[in-house]
């Protein structure tokens, strides 16, 4: 009768191993596939930020460019090689928006 208890002990325990063993089988699976969706999320990332370094440099190197035509323009007036402001009221060039004709000044009053 002891050996038939503990044999039935021996299958209870085999039973649980077997239990726990699928358990961690499936929960290692289901962290394998979470470490892989992980790994594919970081690529994503790391693929994006290297896209957004070279579009940083790009607009870097625009605006760069933008202030050395600035610069440039800047030392030409004070060259004196300005061209004349045309008048507000000359159609084929653009006066400046906070010029004001003299006739506006007075009928402001």
């Amino acid at each position: 009768m002891s050996q038939e208890r503990e044999l039935a002990r021996l299958e209870d325990f085999i039973g649980k191993l077997l239990e726990k063993f699928g358990a961690l089988k499936e929960e290692n699976a289901r962290l394998s596939n979470e470490l892989d969706e992980k790994i594919e999320t970081i690529n994503s990332l790391q693929e994006q930020l290297e896209s957004n370094d070279i579009e940083k440099s790009e607009i870097g190197d625009r605006v760069s460019r933008i202030i050395e035509k600035i610069e440039d323009w800047e030392g030409n007036i004070g060259a004196g090689e300005s061209e004349e402001i045309a008048p507000v009221n000359d159609p084929s060039r653009q006066g400046s928006l906070f010029q004001v004709a003299p006739d506006e000044v007075e009928g402001s009053e």
